[in-house]
């Protein structure tokens, strides 16, 4: 139980779940992101399952909605959008869960007639609540002279009435579509937990949560009339600890519509801690994308090496 309780002491200075393929959610890194896609509606789920090598693996699952309000056919970004996030974390088997709610709003507005260009803000709230199980737990006041009873009484009980919180983020994104060479361009950056919520840990709520600060930037271009270029820039900083992802992809265009049947891949590169492989495909406006990090840093040494695999899936709901 000792154990239990110090993991879960380093777990409240750890850093926000983080994802390789984080444009699949991407209204998580930046609130303004909300809205910015090409359909009526976007439909995402992102599930990652991280060191499953080890005892206690991490897992985390997002399923959001986003979509535009007050649409104006005239402008290619719409300015008016919202969405919501929800989020779960698990860990040690499921006796420790992190869930939250994200509501997220933005406006942007057009540079320019029909909107290719457009510079927008985004809000963000969220409601959070971790919860301690101990049913599958043992404690020391449940040993007995013939072993661990977990019918007993744990005493744990401040841990099973841990608090919510409530957190506040915002960002800024400037997007530019060039439709005559067929580029497109964007970068942003937002800030998480700028009020500071007060998460709480064992018996006292004293453990602010640490701000997270995200930059951003992503180039697409057609090199052939069949065949788009990707790069992506992610950085992200939180609680004394940052890292820099970055990734390239190549999409296949199997038919003369780019939203319609395609196919693809990359690779990404998270400094000091793994290299992804991406594959991905799109079939009818659903998108699916799976990546699986070659851990390079120091827990690939440990007796069973860690792996973490990815899978994302989207669906939009298309103009006629």
């Amino acid at each position: 139980m000792l154990f239990v309780l110090l993991l879960l002491r380093g777990a409240s200075y750890a850093q926000d779940p983080h994802f390789t393929q984080y444009h699949a959610v991407p209204h998580l890194v930046n609130p303004a992101f909300t809205g910015v896609f090409s359909g009526k509606v976007r439909m995402s789920a992102n599930t990652r399952q991280q060191w499953s090598g080890m005892s206690s693996l991490f897992r985390t699952t997002i399923a959001s909605v986003d979509t535009k309000l007050f649409d104006e056919a005239g402008y290619y970004q719409n300015p008016f959008n919202v969405g919501v996030v929800f989020q779960s974390d698990r860990t040690l088997k499921g006796a420790l869960t992190n869930n939250a709610i994200t509501l997220n709003a933005a406006y942007h507005v057009p540079l320019d007639a029909d909107g290719y260009k457009s510079i927008g803000i985004g809000l963000s709230g969220t409601y959070a609540k971790r919860n301690f199980n101990l049913s599958n737990l043992s404690a020391g006041s449940q040993f007995t002279s013939g072993g661990f009873d977990l019918s007993l009484p744990s005493g744990e009980i401040a841990l099973e009435g841990m608090k919510p919180y409530f957190s506040v983020g915002a960002g800024i994104l400037y997007c530019n579509t060039n439709r005559e060479d067929g580029s497109y361009f964007e970068i942003g950056a937002a800030a998480h937990h700028v009020n500071n919520p007060v998460q709480t840990f064992l018996y006292q709520g004293a453990d602010i949560v640490p701000m997270r600060i995200s930059a951003h930037t992503h180039m697409q271009r057609y090199i052939s009339d069949d065949l788009i270029f990707d790069a992506r820039l992610l950085y992200q900083s939180q609680s004394g600890t940052d890292y820099l992802l970055s990734g390239i992809a190549f999409t296949k265009l199997l038919e003369e519509d780019a939203e319609g049947t395609s196919v693809g891949f990359g690779c990404w590169y998270r400094t000091g801690d793994a290299v992804a492989p991406y594959v991905f495909g799109e079939y009818q406006s659903i998108r699916f994308g799976l990546t699986y990090d070659i851990h390079i840093n120091n827990i690939r040494t440990a007796a069973a090496p860690a792996t973490s695999i990815e899978c994302s899936l989207q669906y939009r709901i298309k103009y006629k």
